[in-house]
């Protein structure tokens, strides 16, 4: 809880009034990756790929259980885990982003923020 309680006081100190208007860094990442849901994979397939077997292998052998893949866009990395045996639960602040990776991934995918994570606390121990 330590990291939620610093992580709310980081966002707040984030906001700040220009004129009329406040900047939300939650808005605005939600906005963005929402209008570039579509092409996401495009971006960050690549790195995905290079790293794919640090992410499924090393990852996968080491820490058996239970993965939250935290912003997890189109679910890539959640994919690679999954198919290496992982049980893998994916969020991500974008709904649009969760609908893809629902449709291409085998996982459980939830719409959430590191603020407000829809899980129990010690869920992801």
């Amino acid at each position: 809880m330590a990291v939620a309680k610093y992580m709310d006081v980081q966002l707040l100190k984030m906001k700040y009034k220009a004129g009329k208007k406040i900047y939300d860094s939650r808005k605005y990442e939600m906005d963005l990756h929402d209008g570039g849901a579509e092409d996401y994979e495009k971006h960050i397939s690549e790195w995905v790929i290079e790293h794919k077997y640090f992410i499924a292998g090393k990852w996968g052998r080491i820490f058996k259980g239970l993965f939250l893949d935290y912003g997890c866009g189109t679910g890539l990395v959640s994919r690679y885990l999954k198919e290496h045996g992982c049980e893998v639960v994916g969020v991500d602040i974008s709904k649009n982003m969760c609908k893809i990776a629902k449709k291409l991934c085998d996982v459980q995918v939830v719409v959430g923020d590191c603020l407000n994570l829809p899980f129990k606390n010690q869920a992801f121990p």
